[in-house]
């Protein structure tokens, strides 16, 4: 099971690998590492591998909200295209105090999703909605986004100043 890295660590906005051989031995672990440090985290929706605490992560994200809660849905090197709709939902993120902080952003409602499993086998589908804003949140974080940067300026403003007076809270306490 990985670790969760933490904003602002800067590993957070290095873009993910794009995976070549999707049967290497560490894609696959990866995957199963992911899958793992997934179920040990029920509250969290989803994890990028970039988020978590590997050497080289690969463009590869775990969602919860797959099928259905046993099976989740595994895109590799996952690409959006046809976006349509917006909305603007409140978000949080397992790197960012996700009990303490969160806010609106602004996300695509429907969105195409191409990528592969597994398995190496195409997928090419409209998310919608709540998987919708899942995976754009999760390929973010593959090319280094973190949802703060979604923010407006007044927001990331008000969300940094919490997120520092957290960390020297932290700090008095060690």
């Amino acid at each position: 099971m990985a670790a969760i890295l933490s904003y602002p660590n800067p590993r957070l906005h290095k873009p993910a690998q794009w995976v070549t051989d999707i049967h290497d031995k560490s894609v696959q672990s990866m995957i199963d590492d992911m899958l793992a440090t997934l179920k040990q985290h029920p509250t969290a929706a989803a994890f990028a591998a970039n988020q978590l605490d590997y050497a080289h992560p690969y463009r590869i994200t775990t969602i919860h909200y797959g099928r259905d809660k046993h099976s989740p849905l595994i895109l590799v090197n996952p690409e959006l295209s046809e976006h349509t709709g917006e909305r603007t939902e409140y978000e949080a993120c397992m790197s960012v105090y996700p009990n303490e902080c969160g806010d609106e952003v602004k996300r695509f409602f429907r969105v195409r999703v191409k990528a592969l499993d597994r398995e190496g086998k195409p997928l090419d589908f409209i998310a919608e909605d709540y998987l919708a804003k899942c995976i754009q949140h999760e390929v973010d974080h593959l090319e280094g986004i973190v949802y703060l940067q979604r923010l407006t300026p007044m927001r990331f403003k008000r969300i940094k100043q919490k997120i520092d007076k957290m960390q020297k809270a932290m700090s008095r306490k060690k």
